[in-house]
């Protein structure tokens, strides 16, 4: 699974599907842009692997070890939108989180979703909850809030691969009543 692949897939997604500006949706630990209201932030959780991950190993040259581990993962995207009450803005029903997150699960089990999930190796399970996590902002301002979270699964077997060298080889025995010991250099 290239995450890179799957984030440009999940960021490109929830920007068609919610209507928001794409500089308006992040990922958790990118900065959200000041006066970014309304924005979402997306974050990937709760990686799991389903059965048993196995490993192989090849030698592409002297002295090159490359592992590649195998294995489906699922993991939890959680949606969190949020927009901001002010006494002199009253909320109207295109305005709060609730607006945008209403779309996005409208769209879960669209053909377009599937398909651009599909290119990403990408399959949704099942969505999952939506929860409201309003807070002031100061006296008279409330960020709303609401999380939506959808569980995903990786339909591709790759889950990673390094390369690792050997350097040196220890060995010790005898050969025909020739002893051997020492350090080998590969």
């Amino acid at each position: 699974m290239n995450w890179t692949t799957v984030m440009n897939a999940i960021h490109a997604w929830f920007v068609t599907t919610s209507g928001l500006a794409a500089n308006k949706v992040v990922w958790a630990g990118q900065p959200v842009p000041k006066k970014a209201y309304p924005c979402a932030v997306l974050t990937i959780g709760d990686i799991a692997t389903i059965g048993q991950d196995t490993t192989s190993y090849s030698a592409p040259s002297a002295g090159l070890i490359t592992p590649t581990t195998k294995g489906m993962r699922y993991f939890t995207l959680s949606c969190d939108v949020r927009t901001i009450a002010e006494p002199q803005t009253p909320l109207t029903p295109t305005s709060g989180p609730s607006y945008y997150l209403g779309k996005v699960r409208d769209a879960v089990w669209s053909p377009d979703t599937e398909t651009t999930f599909r290119a990403a190796e990408l399959a949704i399970v099942r969505p999952l909850t939506t929860t409201k996590l309003d807070q002031p902002i100061d006296d008279v301002r409330i960020e709303l809030r609401q999380v939506f979270d959808i569980r995903l699964v990786s339909v591709s077997n790759t889950t990673y691969s390094t390369n690792s060298y050997i350097e040196n080889v220890s060995a010790a025995g005898e050969i025909d009543d020739i002893e051997i010991d020492g350090d080998f250099g590969v």
